[in-house]
């Protein structure tokens, strides 16, 4: 199955509503979902989403009554997903640890690994340090 790595869609319903004299048009949008692979292209959850929305609407008592639907529109979006890397350099404002960020000094791409091993095993000097010894990560 062929990877999509880094899209979303959203899928816009644009609706026209009337009551007694008056005409509106609406739009209702979907949650942002991800496609990964082929089978995450899939309508029909973020449709029923849409006609909820719009059942929410209609049943709040607004009195506008669905005249037609004018449009169905597919927003898809590039996307660089986050990941962690290694250490950055903090501007001079950040690097007080005592404002409690603590920025280790990594050379590979477990900042997040690091950031908890400091929590659990908290240090007063240099808490930004970290070392592996014997391929174990320990921190210093």
């Amino acid at each position: 199955m062929e990877q999509l790595k880094g899209y979303k869609f959203v899928l816009t319903l644009k609706v026209t509503f009337e009551k007694t004299e008056q005409i509106k048009t609406a739009y209702f949008n979907s949650q942002p979902k991800m496609v990964l692979n082929q089978k995450d292209i899939d309508l029909s959850l973020p449709n029923q989403e849409i006609l909820n929305k719009i059942a929410v609407w209609i049943s709040e008592g607004s009195g506008w009554v669905i005249r037609s639907i004018v449009a169905e529109y597919v927003n898809i979006v590039k996307y660089e997903p986050l990941k962690g890397s290694s250490y950055i350099e903090l501007p001079a404002f950040l690097k007080n640890s005592s404002k409690g960020l603590i920025n280790s000094e990594n050379k590979d791409d477990k900042c997040f690994m690091w950031c908890h091993i400091r929590h659990l095993n908290p240090q007063a000097k240099d808490p930004q340090r970290v070392k592996i010894v014997d391929k174990k990560y320990v921190s210093n």
